[in-house]
């Protein structure tokens, strides 16, 4: 890690670990609100944007760097989506617009085009995560006739709107659209890969910083928590658990470093869906033995534990499910031929390592 990712590390550390506090505190609008303009200010929103327009111009090794320690902290915030809609705009070569600018994965999608005038009109659901009362717009991928293309939209054009939160708590919004005016379309070749991928990035680094957090409370509370007159952290069992769930966190985020390394250097395809794969499949028993070594107390609304382990399973479904990066895996594989499977695997470990 070079010298300006370690301070962007050390600063986004301290930065959330105080937010985390101030949330934990006061669990409130106000504390989100001051959660997310100290981000804002930070310039964490632009970590991945040119420095020629304004932005960090960071890499995606700098990404892991906040992404990770959103995981790690729990922040009850869109950041990373945020985050990756900035960078899709750059690569669309949209100019940007004030207000928050969110990821959105779509369904059910028409666009039709307007022979005279030439503009766009976009009817389809959109499925998104916001925070605040600030202007709202929508950065989709689709895929038509003519080609794949990002397509920008305001949520003030939506017909019907529908809140609903995950399993974490957190407020996602299903919009509907009907001929609703396209704000910008730039068709961009694989546009749907590109934002796929990078949600799942963000979310394999997410579930990264999860896995340390949750291990770091196991072992605090082992310590602290008697039984028989010692510590339970002194039972073999306990011990074992926790050797088991050290495993799962240390593998994670050793798949996220290398598909972030991989996708600094250019196409990161496999490396994603391993990841992603091997982050989703790291959940249950994670989750399970995190659970088990608190006890009733894990459940608890005052404890911190379920913060996390609500966000890892919500986390687990999004930007492709076990199933999906499953086969994703076996197509690039059945691409490039079986037989050259092992040989793929040591070029791209080169690669990445360089």
């Amino acid at each position: 890690m070079n010298t300006e990712r370690m301070l962007l590390a050390d600063s986004v550390s301290r930065l959330f670990a105080d937010l985390e506090a101030g949330i934990s505190a006061r669990n409130d609008d106000s504390a989100l609100k001051a959660c997310w303009s100290e981000v804002d200010k930070l310039g964490l929103l632009q970590t991945l944007v040119s420095e020629s327009v304004g932005g960090f111009g960071g890499s995606w090794l700098d990404a892991f760097e906040v992404f990770y320690r959103l995981g790690q902290f729990a922040v009850p915030l869109p950041v990373g989506e945020q985050v990756l809609a900035r960078y899709l705009l750059g690569v669309a070569d949209i100019d940007f617009l004030s207000g928050q600018v969110a990821l959105g994965l779509c369904e059910n999608v028409y666009l039709e085009k307007n022979i005279v005038s030439g503009a766009w009109n976009f009817t389809g659901n959109v499925h998104a995560k916001y925070w605040g009362n600030e202007p709202r717009f929508l950065l989709v991928a689709v895929s038509g006739l003519e080609g794949q293309c990002f397509v920008l939209l305001s949520a003030s054009q939506a017909t019907g709107i529908c809140d609903e939160p995950n399993l974490a708590g957190e407020m996602c919004s299903n919009l509907q659209f009907f001929l609703a005016p396209v704000l910008e379309l730039r068709f961009v070749e694989d546009a749907c890969v590109l934002l796929h991928n990078a949600g799942a990035l963000l979310r394999t680094a997410q579930i990264a910083g999860a896995l340390e957090a949750i291990l770091g409370l196991c072992v605090d509370h082992v310590q602290q928590r008697e039984q028989f007159g010692k510590p339970i952290g002194t039972f073999q069992a306990i011990q074992h658990q926790l050797a088991l769930l050290a495993e799962e966190a240390a593998a994670v985020k050793c798949a996220a470093q290398s598909a972030f390394r991989a996708a600094s250097i250019g196409e990161a395809g496999f490396e994603v869906a391993a990841a992603k794969l091997r982050a989703n499949r790291a959940i249950t028993p994670a989750t399970s033995i995190a659970h088990q070594v608190h006890g009733a107390i894990g459940f608890t609304m005052e404890h911190s534990l379920h913060r996390f382990t609500q966000r890892l399973w919500s986390w687990r479904s999004d930007f492709g499910n076990d199933r999906y990066w499953a086969e994703q895996l076996g197509k690039l594989v059945l691409m490039q031929g079986a037989e050259h499977l092992w040989s793929n695997l040591i070029q791209r470990g080169d690669n990445t390592n360089g």
